[in-house]
This record gives structure tokens, sequence and C-alpha cells, in this order.
């Protein structure tokens, strides 16, 4: 590598790097302390960046393209639980405890990651205590949406978890324009959203046309603009009680018969 690219790496890291979570409150000066000890990877579309069941001895920050979080059913089915983008962090819970990897990640396009070893990430959270708050607020978030994960796939129609995937997805996108709350997503493929959902391709696609029928959606390839989050939001919650409540009385009207 050139001095000229070692130089270019290094403001691109810093960039990313003020991008992660675990990381805010650190000054230049600090990330670029930590940055100097990251190194670089890239993965081809479609391969294991972790797999289950791996050792834990790396921290991985996503610096380019993305990537799914995946674990395998007992039926051998796959099933999504989270997207990863720009920014995002991934691998530290068995950095902490020093346990197997809980779930895989597979890349959705050319990756690039910059990894950290466990040792060093442990020495620089001891300097910088700042970063155990940060990772704390970090794993609560990730406690709360697997809370939300698990009660949108206990829902029995298939239409409510598409819906309720869609707005953890938009969730965790940026707003492109504030003031019309229009967010655009970068959709991953409909067999993948089908796989969060835990439900089919083609329910996926049918619920995609429903919304875009009803103006709360505008596809073009790969993306989905959604408008108005809050409405959105609204829809498939009120949609979601409506098929509770149909399923609770079906089974008392079951239950009623002689």
């Amino acid at each position: 590598m050139t001095t000229r690219n070692i130089g270019s790496f290094a403001s691109r890291s810093l960039e990313i790097l003020k991008m992660v979570s675990l990381f805010q409150g650190l000054t230049d000066e600090q990330i670029a302390d930590l940055s100097s000890v990251f190194r670089r990877k890239i993965y081809p579309m479609g391969s294991f960046i972790i797999t289950e069941g791996s050792g834990g001895d790396f921290l991985f920050v996503l610096s380019r393209g993305a990537a799914k979080v995946t674990r395998e059913s007992e039926e051998g089915r796959e099933v999504i639980f989270a997207f990863l983008k720009k920014g995002d962090v991934f691998g530290e819970l068995s950095i902490l405890d020093g346990r197997e990897r809980s779930a895989n990640i597979v890349t959705l396009e050319e990756t690039e990651v910059y990894i950290l070893d466990r040792n060093e990430f442990v020495k620089f959270m001891a300097g910088y205590p700042a970063i155990s708050v940060h990772l704390l607020q970090e794993l609560a978030r990730r406690i709360r949406a697997s809370d939300r994960q698990i009660e949108y796939l206990a829902l029995k129609d298939s239409e409510s978890r598409v819906l309720l995937a869609l707005g953890r997805l938009a969730e965790e996108s940026e707003i492109v324009d504030k003031n019309r709350l229009i967010i655009e997503l970068k959709l991953p493929m409909q067999q993948d959203l089908a796989s969060m959902a835990g439900t089919s391709r083609e329910t996926v696609s049918r619920v995609l046309k429903s919304l875009e029928q009803k103006g709360m959606i505008t596809r073009s390839v790969g993306k989905v603009q959604l408008y108005d989050f809050q409405d959105f939001q609204e829809f498939s919650e009120q949609f979601a009680e409506f098929a509770r409540r149909t399923r609770r009385l079906l089974s008392d009207i079951v239950k009623a018969e002689p």
C-alpha cells in the first residue's frame, strides 16, 4: 500500500468510525488512535463474514456494502434477524464473553469491513470508559429489536409480519426528506425480506403491491420510497391489531361450538 493509499485509508476509516455508536463522544485524535489498529478486508457477495458457532476473537465495523444476520431453523430454513449497513458494528457479544458466535453474517453485495482484535478492543475500552456505556446502550437496543422480532414472528398472519418488517427497516434507514418524512429503503431481495418476516416471497410481493396501490410507497429497482412514516406505522400496527382480534374472535367461536 503506497503512502498516498495509507493516507486515504486513514482518512476514510476515521470518517467511518465516527459513525459507529460505540465510539460516539471520542475525539478525532482518540478515534485516529483506534483506527490505527483496525485492519481492512473485502468479502465478495454471498460470503460468510462470521459463521454461527465459530470463535469470537474479532469485532467488525461494516465500512462499505451490506450484509444480513441469519440463523438456520430446525427445519433448515434461513431466518433473517437484521440487515447491516455502513457504520454498523457486529461481533461485540463474543468479544465480551469469549463464547461462540450466535449467528451468521452473510454479505448481500461486495462488502468491506474493518476488523479489530479482541485484545486491542478490551485494552481500548479500559482506557476510554465511555465506550462501555455506549456498548451497554447498543446491547439494550439489540435486545429491544429482538423482542420486537419475536413479537411479530408470533403473529399468525403473514401480511402483518411483512408490514412490521418493513417498518423496522424504515426505522433503521435515513430520512431523505424530513419535511415529507419520505424514507428511502435500499430494499433487500424479496426472498430475504420474506425470510425476515417468516413468510413467502409471493406474500411479500402481494403486500408491496397493495401498499403501492394505496399510495403509501413507490418502488423502483432495489429501492422503496415510503411516504409519511408515522402514517405507515399507524397503519401496520392497526392491521396487526385487527389480525389479533380476528384470530381471538375465531378462536372463541371454535371453542363455543358444541
